[in-house]
């Protein structure tokens, strides 16, 4: 019936996992409820000042104070220079791999959990902290709760070596490609389907279908403008099964769309309730920055931003911008496994309801090869591999218009590289490897021949 069913939690959930304050919230309100059973625990069972147990704190009104304010003023100094190693990190990150990488680097859930740790250590100590008297209403020396913060306090001691080990590691390049080829897989694998051999008799109801909407449907403008971040197909089937409607959408996910353009059509014009079409623009969540909710070409240009910024005069690295290619032949690889997104969705009783523009493997072929090839036709290495991954997918296909979108970047590939290259040994390995990449090709040709 199409991508998403839950589209509206997706697009929450993308949002609270990319802020830096949910995840350290909820560690924090764990920890005010820790400490509030403690101190429950040692006003209804009191421990024996003469007890000798190894592990519980036992000491004076006067040293749990000092335990316990030492504990908190450390915690928030180490809270101040986690927040100072994250901005920086953010900032070569921007610098150096591109500003939409931040997305990522927000995304990272070990950081949200470190800052959620020292912040609740600290606000631990402090409600336990204030649970202690010592004057003449009474005395009383929380046990457990002081021991509970001492143990904290180590727990944050680990989490701080943590912190540092992996703030290191996320913005070493390698890690950081790992890191957005890994969410590549997973929004692949979630929004396009497994490959069912149905694209012809597909193809030929959606020419159909357009055809028909041609003649007699009413567009309608778009009440908001920015980045359409999703699209809630079950609020639309919903609307056109009720009222017997064809929806034809003009953007996809990730596409910035202007106030007052056309957004969708509506077929046929004359049944539309246009008193209830309000309903329809709540379906569209837009946004001011693209997100990996149903976003697939975000995933691919992150990659393809990596690769373009390496292969810049400033930075000059083309052994990132190679390794750029290398993930995104693998994801080429994974989307034809899996096949094009379907353009049609139908309601519970399987009629054409909504018409899409789906990502399709030509689009996403020339988001992988195309600024990564006019940015460094100059870097010899780069074509060269450009030409091994190329042919190195082609072993993979098994269609033929997919092997003819990769001969096409193939031999723009080979004519950039040879265009800019003035060594003959030079050219002549670039001229091997686009052989052997068109006959990785041509043996897939025979094979289905």
């Amino acid at each position: 019936m199409g991508p998403l069913k839950i589209t509206r939690l997706y697009k929450l959930w993308d949002q609270l996992r990319s802020s830096y304050w949910f995840l350290p919230t909820v560690i924090v309100a764990l920890s005010i409820g820790l400490a509030s059973l403690l101190i429950f625990a040692d006003h209804r069972y009191p421990f024996d000042q003469t007890s000798r147990s190894s592990w519980l704190f036992l000491g004076t009104a006067e040293s749990a104070r000092v335990i316990l304010s030492t504990i908190a003023t450390a915690m928030i100094t180490i809270v101040s220079l986690t927040f100072s190693m994250t901005i920086v990190v953010l900032t070569l990150a921007s610098s150096q791999f591109g500003p939409r990488l931040i997305y990522n680097f927000m995304r990272d859930r070990n950081n949200q959990v470190a800052l959620g740790v020292f912040l609740a250590c600290f606000v631990f100590c402090i409600l336990i902290l204030r649970s202690v008297k010592s004057d003449v209403a009474g005395n009383f020396v929380p046990q457990l709760g002081t021991t509970a913060a001492m143990a904290f306090a180590l727990f944050s001691v680990g989490t701080l070596i943590f912190f540092i080990h992996h703030i290191a590691d996320s913005i070493h390049a390698s890690r950081i490609i790992a890191n957005v080829r890994n969410e590549l897989e997973l929004i692949v694998t979630r929004l396009m389907p497994e490959r069912s051999g149905t694209g012809l008799s597909e193809e030929t109801e959606w020419q159909r279908l357009m055809d028909m909407i041609d003649f007699s449907s009413m567009p309608i403008a778009a009440r908001d403008r920015g980045i359409l971040q999703a699209i809630e197909e079950a609020e639309l089937l919903e609307w056109a099964q009720r009222h017997d409607l064809l929806i034809r959408l003009y953007h996809r996910p990730g596409a910035f769309v202007i106030r007052g353009t056309p957004l969708f059509e509506v077929y046929p014009r004359e049944r539309v309730p246009v008193d209830q079409l309000v309903l329809l623009h709540d379906a569209f969540r837009f946004g001011n920055k693209r997100t990996l909710v149903q976003d697939i070409e975000f995933a691919f240009q992150q990659l393809v931003e990596i690769g373009v910024r390496a292969l810049s005069p400033g930075i000059n690295d083309p052994f990132t911008a190679m390794s750029c290619v290398e993930e995104l032949g693998s994801g080429i690889a994974l989307v034809a496994m899996r096949g094009s997104q379907p353009r049609i969705w139908r309601d519970t009783g399987g009629k054409p309801r909504i018409l899409v523009k789906a990502v399709e493997f030509e689009g996403l072929a020339d988001i992988a090869f195309n600024q990564i090839r006019q940015a460094g036709s100059r870097h010899v290495a780069v074509m060269i591999r450009m030409l091994e991954v190329i042919g190195d997918v082609a072993s993979t296909l098994s269609d033929q218009q997919q092997r003819s979108v990769l001969r096409r970047h193939a031999d723009a590939v080979h004519a950039a590289a040879t265009q800019s290259a003035r060594n003959k040994g030079d050219r002549a390995d670039i001229d091997a490897r686009f052989q052997q990449a068109v006959s990785q090709l041509g043996e897939i040709n025979k094979a289905d021949a």
